[in-house]
């Protein structure tokens, strides 16, 4: 299990076969930085207009294809997923591959 914090913001994922996922209850950032690539952007609308995500909380588990593309969404900016999810004791995910 690994978590990601941020600004009013918690979430827990985890790595699998099939990419990076978030669980339900996760809560991602209300405000899109800058630096949130267009793509990612795009994402967010659509999980939201989706309902994945309601009130800026996951309503269900999502699988995304990489923990950066994870990162980035949740957080609303670009993240590098290796170094942004932490597990309980604080070792990143990149430091546990």
């Amino acid at each position: 299990l690994f978590l990601i914090f941020g600004k009013k913001v918690q979430a827990e994922g985890i790595l699998n076969e099939s990419g990076f996922k978030v669980l339900k209850g996760s809560h991602i950032s209300q405000k899109i930085r800058r630096s949130c690539p267009s793509h990612v952007k795009k994402l967010r609308d659509l999980l939201i207009k989706d309902g994945v995500v309601q009130d800026y909380t996951f309503s269900e588990d999502y699988v995304f294809k990489t923990p950066s593309g994870a990162a980035a969404c949740v957080l609303g900016g670009s993240a590098n997923g290796n170094i942004s999810w932490v597990d309980k004791d604080g070792k990143t995910l990149g430091e546990c591959r």
